[in-house]
């Protein structure tokens, strides 16, 4: 059996010796390591045979993941530059490669998360030649695969045959790898298949025909020669005979179906995935926000009682805090991670700020004086948007304090009549009295309501009383007339 023999050098970059002639393999999928002298330095150089012969069924000559390990180690530099299949956030996976012995490489990899969590890391070396493959005994991708292997091109056509073990009818595959053109150019690439189908080249959903009867399809790509270019094929079969194939052809290339030497599959090295646990970073202004608190309202206050509210920290992206000062980027002090400033017309009062766990902290402030307040909360010396961005940032936000309860010994009784009706009066004539109820801060109260009592006494006779009408004008204030018919003190 002839097979196409793959070189893979400490030098990746050395395209003179990049295939060497075919020759025949003594074991299948066998793996061949030579040592060679290259202009003086010594090098190992890896071969892998694979098949040259097309893949004609989904069964008989597809290649288990679980063959090949040795091969798996050889084929690392492929690693090279290559993205990793799933990087939909934050910046790709790079990986750079270094000689820094003979024959041995060493590997360093980036990468970055937006969001904090728990994450599986997988670090997967690319193998060729074909693509991953998951089969399902249902016809919505769902559920743990019943066949996991690598089918070299995608080019069968079974009939009426069984596809897994348990099923012929209403089953589905989703392969995916990677893609490496030999050139640069506009890739058609034609879809042929019984039933639904969905082909993605770069998380770009080219083909879309999941539930009609696609037939042959065709979409195209611009794609870079020698790039790896993310792949993915979802397929379905619900009844009947059961065929697909993808192929493709450009300027310079005919159409035919992808040949296995372009197509990568992923395995994870020795340990992957990793469990990772991704920290936030350092408390920031963006994101950093006012946690809601049932039954109150951070923009009003009672003056002389405590009030307070809840600040959550978060990171530059938007992570939410667990901690303060634990992790990189915060201060220690919650007085210094947080400061909160109260200003009003009667001067500046800063708010104490306490953590109380999970990456939110307390501000608690007493205010006496009744009236109209900015309060600026910041971190770093800026003030926090909340997500909202610098325009409609949510600090500096306007506070409303209101006067605390009436205190009958602070308020105010006076008349506005010629005679002081406070100490004078005149028998059967009215005397009118105006009284600003007032809490105990001396805040004049804004709102009726009050009990208020009036009741004159005779100092004569402590058994001659009469009441005053009062009129509760519903703003803090209170007009009371009386009138005494009798004469005295």
């Amino acid at each position: 059996m002839n097979y196409d023999a793959i070189v893979i050098r400490s030098d990746p970059d050395d395209q003179e010796q990049a295939m060497f002639e075919q020759r025949l393999c003594e074991d299948e999928f066998g793996v061949a390591v030579q040592k060679i002298n290259q202009n003086g330095k010594s090098v190992l150089r890896y071969v892998r045979c694979v098949p040259l012969f097309p893949l004609q069924s989904l069964h008989s000559d597809a290649l288990p993941l679980s063959t090949n390990a040795s091969a798996n180690r050889a084929q690392q530099s492929n690693l090279r530059s290559a993205a990793s299949l799933f990087a939909e956030s934050g910046a790709s996976p790079s990986v750079v490669v270094e000689e820094k012995v003979d024959g041995f490489l060493s590997y360093t990899g980036t990468y970055s998360a937006d969001l904090a969590g728990a994450y599986s890391l997988a670090v997967l070396q690319l193998e060729c030649c074909g693509l991953s493959g998951k089969y399902y005994d249902n016809q919505w991708l769902m559920d743990l695969p019943v066949i996991e292997r690598i089918d070299l091109m995608l080019n069968f056509d079974l009939g009426s045959g069984a596809i897994t073990p348990y099923g012929r009818d209403y089953v589905s595959i989703r392969w995916w790898g990677k893609l490496k053109p030999d050139t640069n150019e506009l890739y058609t690439f034609y879809v042929a298949a019984d039933d639904g189908v969905r082909l993605y080249i770069n998380h770009i959903l080219l083909v879309d025909s999941w539930e009609d009867n696609p037939n042959k399809k065709r979409a195209q790509m611009q794609l870079t020669a020698n790039s790896y270019h993310d792949i993915k094929i979802e397929y379905k079969k619900e009844t009947g005979p059961a065929y697909f194939q993808l192929q493709w052809s450009s300027r310079s290339i005919r159409k035919h179906v992808i040949p296995s030497s372009n197509l990568y599959y992923p395995t994870h090295i020795l340990g992957s995935p990793f469990p990772t646990i991704i920290m936030p970073g350092g408390t920031d202004y963006p994101h950093s926000d006012f946690v809601p608190v049932s039954g109150r309202d951070r923009t009003r206050a009672t003056a002389g009682e405590q009030a307070f509210f809840l600040i959550q920290a978060k990171d530059l992206i938007g992570n939410i805090k667990t901690s303060n000062g634990d992790s990189q980027g915060d201060y220690q002090s919650p007085q210094q991670q947080f400061t909160v400033d109260i200003i009003g017309s009667h001067g500046t009062t800063s708010g104490s700020v306490a953590y109380i766990g999970s990456g939110q902290y307390r501000v608690n402030y007493t205010l006496t004086k009744a009236g109209m307040y900015t309060v600026h909360a910041k971190t770093g010396g800026t003030d926090i948007y909340c997500g909202l961005g610098e325009e409609n940032r949510c600090s500096p936000f306007s506070l409303t304090v209101v006067p605390g309860p009436t205190v009958g010994s602070m308020c105010e009784a006076e008349s506005e009549s010629s005679v002081d009706s406070l100490v004078k009066a005149r028998a059967g004539e009215n005397g009118v009295i105006y009284v600003q109820a007032k809490d105990a801060y001396g805040n004049n109260r804004h709102i009726g309501g009050d009990n208020l009592i009036v009741k004159f006494y005779s100092t004569d006779n402590p058994n001659i009383q009469y009441r005053g009408n009062i009129a509760d004008q519903s703003n803090g204030t209170y007009v009371i007339s009386y009138s005494i018919p009798l004469s005295g003190s």
